[in-house]
């Protein structure tokens, strides 16, 4: 064989491996940005859903604020499932998934993403009507808060 046909196929080889490496590296790094993004929508959606509830508490008890009115609807996470918002000590109608009643009890959690329980937040003097309350994951959200006092807000479904 010849010093200039080894050398070529050497260099074909090297190529190769460096373009298959940077594909690898590549793919992963893809990969692991969807992740991160997945993971930002819900810690976004949290942020905003506490700073709602936290928000009404610095109004007069009787104030209402429609989200999905004059206030921007706010985006749920794209999953499966659903998010439910519920209050443990009081009647509970029926439930997306069996988990939840016990996650809840267990956490003291009371925000909960049905299909991604670890996900879940508790949310301070939060009452939903109807008990639970729940929402599809992927959509925006119309609901209404009004503050009773105390640090009593009552979520429910837009009107």
């Amino acid at each position: 064989m010849k010093k200039g046909a080894i050398e070529l196929s050497f260099g074909l080889i090297f190529t190769v491996i460096v373009i298959g490496v940077i594909l690898i590296v590549g793919t992963f790094g893809i990969l692991n940005l969807v992740d991160t993004l997945k993971e930002s929508e819900y810690v976004t959606f949290k942020s905003e859903f506490k700073n709602a509830v936290e928000e009404i508490k610095t109004f007069d008890p009787g104030t209402r604020f429609v989200y999905g009115g004059r206030r921007e609807a706010l985006t749920l996470p794209e999953g499966e499932g659903e998010f439910c918002v519920l209050k443990l000590g009081s009647l509970l109608g029926e439930l997306p998934n069996d988990k939840i009643e016990a996650y809840s009890e267990d956490t003291g959690n009371n925000a909960i993403f049905s299909e991604n329980l670890d996900k879940s937040f508790s949310v301070e003097g939060l009452t939903p009507e109807p008990n639970p309350l729940c929402f599809t994951m992927g959509r925006r959200i119309s609901f209404t808060l009004e503050y009773l006092g105390d640090g009593e807000v009552k979520i429910s479904q837009d009107e």
